[in-house]
């Protein structure tokens, strides 16, 4: 579930771009860099209480305070070399379901925004409407300072351009994110485009699902017995994440498996490094094993049975290793 708490001022808020987003960055830098970080935050601290004290409207001092934040992440993500392999893009929204902090201020300035007040409890922002932000000129430090580092973006010059358009990929996303919520046992009302890919799914998945514990950025906790919203899955061997549809448990099989939802009509090689390559490791690393099989679904458009194709080898963890290593020497 999504909670959001509002505090009395920005300090907490400050203190969680280190906490938070740059615990990732940290982990990265040498000593002397965390140094120089640190010291950035406390003289934003500073800075914060002298905005309070000198700027009375909780507005107008808010928006000066998401610029000069905004202009403090850019210049951490473009000095960073990790910082080109972001990939957030529109109507990707998995940093929507994420807990957010947010000062009082902030909290003023979307309930006026919005229409509603932004304190809520639920699967996702209410203010995410059609898969964008509503209020994402106000939006909280919180959300500004969420990134994306998925493993898409390392297959993307692979990807047969004329199978994957941008309709394809609006497709793509909301019959996964229908797909994820049905994993779940969430109840989800009938789709009015892309209802025959579900009907699919919702066959397959009934017949041949015996447990799920990964999916699409959801954990099954087995002692509280709910789903926990982790994010995607990350390699600290190999410094990449990335975000499989599902990791569970198929009939009749031992070893977990790792079966990835397509709505494409054409198969694709690179599914092979994506799923049996990238996942799997990841799955490994995150301690979801043995895992078995790795197979991508293409699901029906008419409701018809989905079509799984088993793409395990062991050279695709190889193959997208070597993709991973070509992908940050042209961007790096």
């Amino acid at each position: 579930m999504r909670m959001v708490s509002v505090g009395a001022d920005g300090h907490g808020i400050i203190e969680a771009m280190v906490s938070e987003h740059l615990s990732a960055v940290l982990g990265r830098m040498s000593l002397d860099e965390r140094e120089r970080v640190s010291g950035a935050i406390m003289e934003k601290k500073l800075w914060y209480d002298h905005l309070v004290r000198t700027v009375p409207s909780p507005a107008t001092r808010t928006k000066i305070f998401h610029a000069t934040a905004d202009a403090m992440i850019r210049e951490e993500v473009e000095r960073v070399p990790w910082g080109k392999e972001i990939t957030c893009r529109m109507k990707c929204h998995h940093c929507c379901e994420l807990k957010v902090m947010l000062t009082r201020d902030e909290g003023e300035l979307l309930k006026s925004a919005g229409g509603i007040h932004p304190v809520g409890d639920g699967t996702a922002c209410r203010f995410l409407r059609n898969d964008l932000c509503g209020v994402y000129a106000d939006r909280p430090l919180s959300c500004r300072k969420y990134f994306s580092m998925d493993t898409p973006a390392v297959l993307s010059p692979w990807v047969d351009s004329q199978w994957f358009t941008e309709t394809d990929r609006e497709r793509g996303t909301e019959t996964h994110a229908v797909c994820s919520k049905i994993a779940r046992g969430i109840w989800v009302p009938k789709h009015k485009l892309y209802q025959g890919y579900i009907d699919s799914f919702k066959n397959w998945y009934e017949t041949m699902v015996e447990q799920a514990l990964y999916v699409d950025g959801w954990a099954w906790d087995s002692l509280t017995k709910t789903w926990q919203k982790v994010g995607p899955l990350v390699s600290e061997s190999f410094k990449f994440q990335g975000t499989p549809d599902f990791i569970g448990k198929l009939k009749g099989e031992i070893a977990l498996a790792i079966p990835d939802w397509k709505t494409s009509i054409s198969k694709q090689k690179v599914w092979k490094l994506q799923v049996s390559g990238a996942y799997r490791i990841l799955a490994e690393e995150n301690n979801y094993k043995p895992i078995g099989r790795c197979i991508s679904l293409r699901l029906d458009k008419n409701g018809g049975d989905a079509k799984a194709e088993d793409l395990g080898h062991p050279i695709h963890q190889a193959y997208f290793l070597r993709a991973l290593d070509l992908w940050r020497f042209f961007n790096g």
